[in-house]
């Protein structure tokens, strides 16, 4: 099948991937590779107006309050554009940081009208990504494993 693909394509062996659409590939002497996004995480911070010193927290979301409509609340009306960032915390979760998937998909749901308790969940995110900025996805090609992040509680948010 390659020698196939080969006749069609010409290709090229380019040596060892180190970044590759914005995803840092970090190879270890273990044998593992890292895949990061510091320059994704770093845009975001700028995007909220934070500092690369701002006081991290310890998780990407409150454990013990729903994010819900608030349709009472304030507006969002941070200088920050709320589709952006979110855009940007789309992509970093699909790509490298899949512990943060249910908090951003809460904030995201509230992106047609955001409130300044939804601009404050997402800079909870921000602040924890402050925290984690180095950190990502292991893989190890030595051993065969596929690891899920499931974004379900069964109904455990629904407001009754």
């Amino acid at each position: 099948m390659i020698a196939e693909l080969q006749t069609r394509f010409d290709i090229t062996d380019e040596g060892d991937i180190a970044d590759y659409v914005g995803v840092n590939v970090t190879h270890l002497p273990d044998g593992k590779l890292k895949l990061t996004q510091p320059n994704l995480i770093k845009s975001i911070i700028k995007d909220v107006n934070f500092a690369l010193n701002t006081k991290p927290k310890d998780t990407p979301a409150q454990t013990t309050k729903i994010l819900g409509p608030d349709t009472r609340g304030q507006d969002h009306s941070a200088e920050w554009n709320y589709r952006a960032v979110i855009g940007k915390l789309n992509y970093l979760e699909k790509s490298t940081r899949g512990e943060i998937s249910y908090a951003v998909h809460q904030c995201a749901r509230f992106s047609s009208n955001p409130k300044k308790s939804h601009s404050d969940a997402v800079h909870r995110i921000v602040r924890y990504l402050v925290g984690t900025q180095n950190e990502g996805v292991l893989l190890d090609p030595k051993e065969p494993m596929f690891e899920v992040w499931c974004d379900a509680d069964f109904c455990g948010l629904w407001d009754k």
